[in-house]
């Protein structure tokens, strides 16, 4: 496909998304790409993570054992700055430096994928356009200097219950649920336990890291960096930086907290 159908090709998807399509993002990106160039579409892959019902605004998919992070484009919209726009491209347009391209080199799709997730994501965006399940530290991307690969690592606090070997001292702090609850009963949030109740605390934390290989990044062109597109190509890179961490790191880490069903 030439980068000239690309932009039309993302696009169409997000179009057809809002229009209440049931398919995931990268089901409707591959399909509008077929439409616009038949030679170029690789087989597809194995299914993503379902979306939201059709129908309305998109409304937050429900946190589950293998769902990690989700896009609200609900809040999005409502807490615009005017009727009709969108939190989110008015913070991708205030931060266009962040996509500015290095000397003369073509538009990098890792590059502009983790530029676009950075913005999505807190402390930038504060509720983020992007939400992680909320018993999770952090969910972000970095490209990586060897291969040139995106690399997204999500970190997961382990309770002591969670670990292997003896049981640790009562007295030990542990990680504890929010004084303030964020999120529902099996998901909520946790915080470090206060330094003056314990002498010591064990506070444990794995990072699952995934490699993104396969995943079909939008490669922006110039004109979309330089131009109104930029928006619209981040949102597209962002939803599939979401589907995809939530099929392969999602079970990854239900396995790690023993939450299989």
């Amino acid at each position: 496909m030439t980068k000239k159908n690309r932009p039309g090709a993302a696009r169409a998807a997000r179009a057809a998304q809002q229009a209440g399509a049931e398919a995931p993002y990268t089901e409707l990106l591959r399909a509008a790409q077929a439409a616009a160039d038949p030679q170029a579409v690789e087989p597809a892959p194995a299914p993503a993570t379902p979306t939201t019902p059709a129908g309305g605004p998109l409304m937050p998919t429900p946190w589950s054992a293998t769902t990690l992070v989700r896009i609200d484009d609900a809040y999005d919209t409502e807490y615009a700055d005017r009727r009709g726009g969108s939190r989110y491209t008015a913070y991708v347009n205030q931060r266009r430096k962040e996509f500015v391209l290095w000397s003369d080199e073509d538009p990098d799709p890792v590059r502009f994928a983790a530029a676009a997730w950075r913005i999505a994501t807190g402390p930038v965006m504060s509720p983020g356009y992007v939400r992680r399940r909320p018993d999770l530290r952090r969910v972000h991307t970095h490209r990586d200097d060897w291969a040139g690969d995106l690399v997204v690592a999500v970190e997961v606090p382990l309770t002591h219950n969670r670990l292997a070997g003896d049981r640790l001292p009562y007295a030990w702090g542990d990680w504890e649920a929010a004084s303030h609850r964020i999120g529902d009963e099996d998901y909520s949030a946790l915080e470090e336990p206060d330094a003056h109740r314990h002498q010591i605390s064990v506070l444990t934390t794995s990072t699952v890291q995934i490699l993104a290989k396969g995943w079909p990044l939008p490669t922006p062109t110039l004109a979309e960096i330089e131009g109104p597109g930029l928006a619209e190509c981040a949102r597209s890179a962002v939803q599939v930086l979401v589907e995809g961490i939530n099929r392969e790191a999602g079970p990854v880490v239900a396995r790690l907290l023993g939450d299989q069903g």
